[in-house]
């Protein structure tokens, strides 16, 4: 297959409560495809290259008191790299998508509205990447979407969204649980058709497009427990360690200062 069939690219940058990390994806236009290919059963096929992450420190949150510095300082080295990667005639058509975890779903809503319209402005000022919504393509992401979110990559890399048959209803697939920095989810698609029915209201229900227009539907049950990320979890056992100390057991002394960690 030659190069220039795969001639659409796009960026998501991860921003977690440790850092942000800038993933390239490059695909083959699915107008290319016939729907004969047997790739046609699929969904379009992702390629990315090892040398197309890059990761900065510490995560986007911890602008919360400098949020005019969010882009310049945080941002916009990862679109620099981006930049050296994709060809500079697509830079113009490339969507860049940037989600924001745990670590800013901490921060109050004032706090994440001056950050998430800092990073907007300096990619419209500062770049040619595709931004047409920031509402839609800037975003704090939910606990429930970053596990869906986890459930998609784990089962997409297995080749499980391949060569889907709409009239199988026994499609396997794996579960996902993830603990990231500041919060944790779990996803998995349950194997029971009636537990299904009898919580509806607790299943999202997942759409995806295979290249012949078929439609995969997949029932997949979330949870997510914000606060119990490694680092908040290590962060509370700290905080225990110093409100375990004697001078915090005197139930006259009232200086807390010391249960700060």
């Amino acid at each position: 297959m030659l190069i220039e069939d795969f001639d659409r690219y796009g960026i998501v940058v991860d921003a977690g409560s440790s850092g942000s990390r800038i993933h390239i994806y490059r695909w083959q236009d699915p107008n290319t495809i016939s729907v004969t290919d047997v790739k046609a059963h699929s969904v379009p096929q992702i390629y990315q290259s090892k040398d197309w992450i890059y990761k900065v420190t510490p995560g986007l949150s911890n602008f919360e008191d400098h949020p005019k510095k969010s882009f310049t300082k945080h941002i916009k080295p990862l679109l620099d790299f981006a930049a050296t990667i994709i060809p500079s005639d697509k830079i113009k058509d490339t969507p860049i998508f940037i989600q924001a975890t745990a670590g800013m779903r901490l921060l109050k809503p004032e706090k994440q509205r001056k950050i998430l319209e800092n990073v907007c402005e300096g990619i419209k000022k500062s770049t040619e990447f595709l931004l047409t919504d920031c509402d839609s393509q800037i975003q704090v992401i939910d606990g429930q979407t970053e596990g869906i979110y986890g459930w998609l990559s784990l089962n997409y890399l297995g080749g499980y969204f391949n060569n889907y048959d709409p009239n199988d209803s026994n499609h396997f697939t794996y579960g996902f649980m993830d603990m990231g920095g500041a919060s944790a989810q779990i996803a998995f698609e349950p194997s029971d058709k009636e537990e299904i029915k009898r919580h509806k209201e607790d299943i999202a229900k997942i759409n995806l497009k295979s290249i012949n227009g078929n439609i995969q539907e997949w029932n997949v049950f979330v949870s997510t427990w914000l606060g119990f990320g490694a680092n908040q979890a290590r962060q509370r056992y700290f905080a225990q360690l110093v409100n375990s100390l004697p001078e915090n057991i005197n139930q006259y002394d009232d200086d807390f200062s010391t249960r700060r960690v």
